[in-house]
């Protein structure tokens, strides 16, 4: 038989503060727009919500998901939710959150702990949803290996462009511009 929890009218009605994480890892013109669709998107799915209150848009443009000490949107969402600012927080997808498996984990876990549900939109997955949690965990690594696999293959085609005698030195190498 199942269990009838009774909760108050207030608590019954009460609006959920939302809030959405938005990230792209570099700032190349394909992935602003892909940067501004996210935005837009959270921005107008929350607001036409009647039961979601609008909290903040969190977001890390130009940043790898590798690490989340590195990401300060992130880290800035993080300590938003300790602060009980929102109750829901949407995510694009679960390699937006995270590339790592244990931080992935870390993070989400830190914020169902906190009450805080994560939707992932691309696998639609929520994290208060506990029979999800295999395919989370299966996806976090498949996020990472994504990343390590970009990564070798990006110093695999520098590392032939330089046997070419090619060097690029990309335009992220501050005070050296790159001539000839």
């Amino acid at each position: 038989m199942p269990v009838v929890q009774k909760i108050g009218v207030r608590e019954a009605f009460k609006k959920k503060r939302a809030a959405a994480y938005a990230r792209v890892s570099t700032i190349k013109e394909n992935q602003e727009d892909s940067f501004e669709t996210q935005v837009r998107y959270y921005d107008t799915l929350i607001k036409s919500n009647p039961n979601w209150t609008f909290t903040k848009i969190y977001s890390d443009n130009g940043f790898s998901g590798v690490s989340a000490e590195k990401r300060p949107g992130f880290m800035e969402m993080i300590r938003a939710a300790e602060q009980k600012e929102f109750d829901i927080l949407f995510v694009r997808s679960i390699s937006r959150f995270a590339r790592n498996v244990k931080e992935a984990q870390m993070y989400c876990r830190k914020l169902k702990v906190l009450g805080i549900e994560v939707r992932f939109e691309r696998e639609r997955i929520s994290s208060t949803d506990t029979s999800a949690d295999m395919a989370f965990n299966l996806l976090a690594a498949c996020a990472q290996e994504e990343s390590r696999s970009i990564s070798e293959r990006t110093k695999w085609s520098i590392h032939k462009l330089q046997e070419q005698g090619i060097l690029h030195i990309g335009d992220k190498a501050l005070g050296y511009d790159e001539v000839g």
